[in-house]
């Protein structure tokens, strides 16, 4: 990893027993060996539970094409969500500034850059992003998640 490389960690987010940081950041290191990327998670989610996530299409090499925050089921074939845990290439760090100064160039409100999805939907037609699936996560969003994330990690 370049010492500039930044990983973004969404706090609320914990992983299933199977996911390996170690092939996340080979994944990474194996795309940009051949173009610079970003990587970012993603897992399948249903039909009912699209409206609820920022969804992403991809091409077949699992390349981000498009990025649709909450849409309607019908909006979209994809059924893949994409929680907050990105790798970001240093040379898209200059991009994230170019979006939200563009963001506050319009007085947009706070919310239209605050959401890390929001930003994500800015980057890909400019920077490569790569996608991991996983086979799923825990949003620890409040108590009975808490109390399912300690059953889950107990088990």
């Amino acid at each position: 990893l370049d010492q500039s490389d930044v990983l973004v960690v969404g706090g609320d987010t914990l992983f299933l027993h199977d996911f390996n940081l170690d092939k996340f950041f080979d994944k990474y290191k194996q795309m940009n060996s051949n173009y610079d990327a970003c990587l970012v998670t993603t897992y399948l989610v249903t039909e009912e539970q699209v409206h609820k996530f920022g969804i992403v299409e991809t091409d077949s090499q699992g390349i981000i094409t498009s990025f649709l925050e909450k849409p309607s089921p019908l909006a979209t074939q994809s059924r893949k969500a994409c929680p907050c845990f990105y790798l970001i290439n240093s040379k898209a760090i200059p991009l994230i500034q170019e979006f939200v100064d563009n963001c506050k160039a319009s007085n947009a409100p706070k919310e239209e850059y605050d959401a890390t999805g929001k930003c994500l939907a800015y980057l890909y037609p400019r920077f490569k992003l790569g996608t991991f699936p996983i086979s799923g996560r825990i949003d620890v969003g409040g108590l009975s998640s808490y109390i399912k994330a300690n059953t889950y990690f107990q088990s």
